[in-house]
């Protein structure tokens, strides 16, 4: 089977040697495909900001090398938070893809360690329900209490729009440069001639 290594520190001063020999030496032991072996020296707090990691996780979604699995020496290299972990290991799952943490003991190759992922799943899923059922409770309380949502257009000054237009300026560019849908400009410039009827 094709893996690939994550090796992680979080100071420039920590050395990634020990957890680059084990994932080889594991490699070897197991008659692993050791493909490559994605190392930085990055805090562990923000993804953003670990670039390997992120380069190794835009790999396996297309997957080219049809790499079977992801190996680290320990579960807090992949990640600090539990939201984190849980979001690699679905994202891992979800394509097929298993994982292992040599000294977790941790190993979804073999049917204890699939359950993992099951676990993690589901965890995912109760979170985002549990968000998702938050954030309508909270819409509705604040459309109770009368709060609009969505951004607030900027003021139409419809005579400078009428000006522009006889000079001969089409609506398009008076949009582009008004920062208007040209749907937009046209309601308002109704509103404007049916109160000028009134």
């Amino acid at each position: 089977m094709r893996v690939y290594g994550y090796a992680r520190v979080s100071t420039k001063d920590q050395n990634l040697d020990l957890q680059i020999e084990a994932i080889q030496k594991y490699c070897e032991t197991r008659k692993f495909d050791l493909q490559e072996i994605f190392a930085e020296k990055a805090s562990g707090k923000d993804i953003d900001g670990r670039a390997r990691f992120k380069e190794m996780i835009s790999t396996l979604e297309t997957n080219p090398l049809e790499v079977g699995a992801v190996i680290v020496y320990k579960l807090d290299r992949l990640g600090r938070s539990i939201a984190d972990l849980i979001k690699t290991v679905v994202f891992l799952g979800d394509h097929k893809i298993q994982f292992i943490s040599i000294s977790d003991n941790i190993d979804t190759t073999s049917p204890n360690g699939r359950l993992l992922f099951h676990v993690m799943g589901s965890i995912a899923e109760f979170e985002r329900e549990l968000i998702s059922e938050r954030t309508q409770a909270g819409i509705k309380k604040a459309r109770q209490s009368g709060k609009k949502f969505g951004r607030k257009r900027k003021p139409v000054d419809i005579d400078e729009v009428k000006k522009r237009i006889a000079m001969g300026i089409t609506k398009k560019r008076i949009c582009d440069d008004m920062k208007f849908s040209k749907s937009f400009l046209n309601k308002k410039l109704q509103e404007d001639a049916t109160r000028k009827k009134l």
